[in-house]
C-alpha cells in the first residue's frame, strides 16, 4: 500500500558544493515514502548542480530543478510550484535536520492536522559551539486562533516587545500547510533579497486558524561566513518600508499599527539601518543619498514625529528630522556610528590582549 506522502522539504540550492551534501543525507536517512525532497538548482556555477543530479538518480523521491540565477525567494517559490505534501517545509543547504525528527514530527501532523508547526533550533557556530533556542509559547497543544492573535501575531508584526513568545522569522523551523499556500497563493517576495522569510510566514499566518509548537529541538542552523545572511543589503531602507506596509495591509483589520510602541520601534529599525549603513566603506555618497531619500520619507517622518526619544541623542535627531534638517541628522549619525567603531576597536584590542595574556600564562 502507497504512503501517504506528508511533508515536502524545500532547499535552494546556490553554490552549496562544500556542505549540501551534508544537508541531503540529513534528511535522506528518514524518508520512507511520505517525505519527498525537492533540490532547486538557482544558477549554481560550482558543483552544486551535479551533486544534486547524482541525488536524484539514485533516489525516486529527490527532485531537482534547475533555473538560472534568481535568488532564493524564487527557488522557494518554484518548489512550491512542484511540490505535493500535505505539508511543506524550507531547509538552507547549509544546515541540517536532527536524525528521526521527521519521525517525531509525522504524528503530530497526523493526530492535530495544524495549519502551521514549529519547532526548537540549533545555533552552530565556527567552532562547533551550540545553543538551542525555544519560544515560550504553548507546547504540544494546539494552539487556537484566539491565542495566535494574542500572543504570538503582536510580537511578530512588531506591534509588541514580547521576546519569550518571538516565534522565530525562520521559515526552516516550521512546517505550513500546503492546502493554505496554494488556495491562498501564498509565496515569497522575489523582489527581496533577504528578510524575506517573516513577511512568507505572516502571509500564511493570515489565513491560518491555529498553530502547534514542539518542544522539541532538530533544525541545525550552522553559521557560514559570507552567506546572504550576513552580507549587507544595499536595499535595507526599502525593505523596512516595504514590510511595514505589507504587515498593516495583511493585519490592519485586526490590529492598531499607529501604536506608541510600534511608532518607536520602526524608528529605531530605521536607526539600525542607518548605523549599519554608515559602517560602509563603499559606496557613500550612494548610502548619504538612501539615508536622505529614506528620512524625507512620509512614513519615517510620521515615524519621528510620533516616537518617543530615549535619550538626548534621539531628541536632538527627532528635531531636526522634524524640522527639515536632514544633511544635520546624518551628520549626528555619523558622529555617533564613528564613536561606536572606535568603542568597538577598544573593546576587540582589549580583548585580543586579554586572549594573549591567558596565553602566555597558561590559562
Amino acid at each position: 500500500m502507497e504512503k501517504e506522502l506528508i511533508i515536502s522539504v524545500i532547499i535552494p540550492v546556490y553554490n552549496g558544493e562544500a556542505f549540501v551534501r551534508r544537508a541531503v543525507d540529513s534528511v535522506l536517512g528518514q524518508m520512507d515514502g511520505r517525505i519527498e525532497l525537492i533540490l532547486v538548482n538557482d544558477g549554481s556555477t560550482d558543483a552544486s548542480g551535479a551533486i544534486c543530479d547524482e541525488y536524484a538518480q539514485k533516489y525516486p523521491d529527490i527532485h531537482v530543478i534547475h533555473k538560472p540565477n534568481g535568488g532564493t525567494s524564487s527557488a522557494k517559490n518554484m518548489g512550491i510550484n512542484v511540490a505535493k505534501g500535505t505539508y511543506l517545509t524550507f531547509f538552507d543547504c547549509d544546515d541540517f535536520i536532527d536524525d528521526g525528527a521527521f519521525s517525531q514530527i509525522i504524528p503530530v501532523l497526523q493526530e492535530y492536522r495544524p495549519d502551521c508547526l514549529d519547532f526548537g533550533w540549533r545555533y552552530v557556530n565556527c567552532s562547533n559551539e551550540t545553543f538551542e533556542a525555544f519560544h515560550q509559547c504553548r507546547k504540544n497543544v494546539l494552539i487556537p486562533l484566539q491565542e495566535l492573535e494574542d500572543v504570538i501575531l503582536p510580537p511578530l508584526l512588531n506591534l509588541r516587545k514580547d521576546d519569550a513568545h518571538f516565534i522565530f522569522d525562520f521559515c526552516w523551523n516550521k512546517l505550513f500547510r500546503a492546502e493554505i499556500i496554494h488556495h491562498y497563493h501564498v509565496r515569497f517576495d522575489e523582489e527581496k533579497k533577504t528578510f524575506e522569510d517573516r513577511t512568507f510566514i505572516l502571509r500564511h499566518l493570515k489565513y491560518c486558524q491555529n498553530y502547534y509548537a514542539m518542544d522539541r529541538c532538530f533544525y541545525n542552523y550552522v553559521y557560514t561566513p559570507n552567506s546572504l545572511s550576513q552580507r549587507y543589503c544595499p536595499d535595507c531602507f526599502k525593505i523596512v518600508l516595504a514590510n511595514f506596509a505589507h504587515y498593516r495591509e495583511l493585519f490592519g483589520d485586526r490590529f492598531d499599527f499607529d501604536s506608541q510602541y510600534a511608532n518607536d520601534y520602526w524608528v529605531q529599525a530605521v536607526e539600525k539601518m542607518i548605523f549599519v549603513s554608515l559602517d560602509q566603506k563603499e559606496n557613500r555618497s550612494v548610502i548619504y543619498e538612501n539615508i536622505l531619500e529614506t528620512l524625507k520619507h512620509e512614513q519615517v517622518l510620521h515615524w519621528f514625529t510620533k516616537c518617543q526619544p530615549k535619550d538626548a541623542f534621539g531628541k536632538k535627531v527627532q528635531g531636526q528630522i522634524m524640522a527639515g534638517e536632514y544633511g544635520k541628522a546624518i551628520g549626528e549619525y555619523s558622529k555617533k556610528s564613528a564613536q561606536r567603531r572606535r568603542k568597538q576597536a577598544v573593546c576587540s584590542i582589549k580583548l585580543r590582549i586579554r586572549h594573549t595574556l591567558g596565553k602566555l600564562l597558561g590559562r
